[in-house]
């Protein structure tokens, strides 16, 4: 019974990391979101990867797309901003891949995903930062 689980872990850690080197991302195995909240997720450069984000005052970047938020098996989801990363906890860092996993077979299911930059928004010292984000190719 032993082996089949960790068998299964291996097969989901290999997905992740086969997703994260096809798109350039780095797969976080021990980050946070917000304040201190342990996650897993996929960063790009330093900064977690959006799915639909926002500029401004809840501004869509591009027009929203559903395809690209988490799916119903991914419960646990951070929920702050839309970064691709999965809460982790009672230190479960298991359940947390399992779910980051679901989503990236959610994303690859709907079509050819690839990274897109994009600029902020932002202002003062943080003026001309660029993001990036999941989509995918129509």
């Amino acid at each position: 019974m032993k082996v089949i689980v960790v068998e299964k872990i291996n097969s989901i850690f290999k997905n992740l990391k086969n997703f994260a080197n096809k798109h350039n991302l780095i797969l976080e195995t021990k980050g946070e979101c917000g304040l201190g909240r342990p996650c897993v997720g996929f960063l790009f450069k330093t900064n977690y990867v959006g799915y639909n984000p926002v500029i401004l005052h809840y501004i869509y970047v591009w027009d929203e797309d559903v395809r690209l938020c988490p799916p119903e098996e991914v419960k646990d989801a951070y929920h702050k901003h839309p970064c691709m990363a999965v809460l982790v906890h009672n230190d479960n860092c298991e359940e947390a891949f399992r779910q980051l996993n679901e989503w990236v077979k959610s994303l690859e299911n709907h079509g050819k995903v690839f990274i897109d930059s994009y600029e902020t928004g932002a202002t003062g010292i943080q003026a001309g930062k660029v993001g990036y984000a999941i989509r995918l190719k129509k």
